[in-house]
């Protein structure tokens, strides 16, 4: 929920997590197209950390984000929101 906004349910769908967080974000109105992924794991041995930077091109601003988590798929999805987030803030 954001400042003094409403919670919205957006869906998405695509061949993979990130593309379908990218497509409930465009149904929101937010367009993001990811240009660039990476992830490593931060230590060794199962629940280990795993840390993920995306960039993103967000409404024709392009911006960079990370994301830590001992679920890959959460840092991912932490990094895609956080290079949002980060855009919002330059636009």
């Amino acid at each position: 929920m954001g400042t003094g906004g409403a919670v919205r349910t957006c869906r998405g769908t695509g061949n993979g997590p990130l593309a379908a967080l990218t497509s409930a974000l465009r149904a929101a109105g937010t367009t993001v197209d990811v240009l660039g992924y990476s992830q490593h794991s931060t230590a060794t041995g199962p629940g280990s950390p795993a840390v993920a930077y995306a960039r993103c091109r967000v409404d024709g601003v392009t911006s960079w984000g990370a994301g830590w988590d001992t679920s890959v798929l959460t840092a991912s999805v932490q990094a895609v929101m956080s290079a949002v987030n980060r855009a919002g803030s330059q636009g």
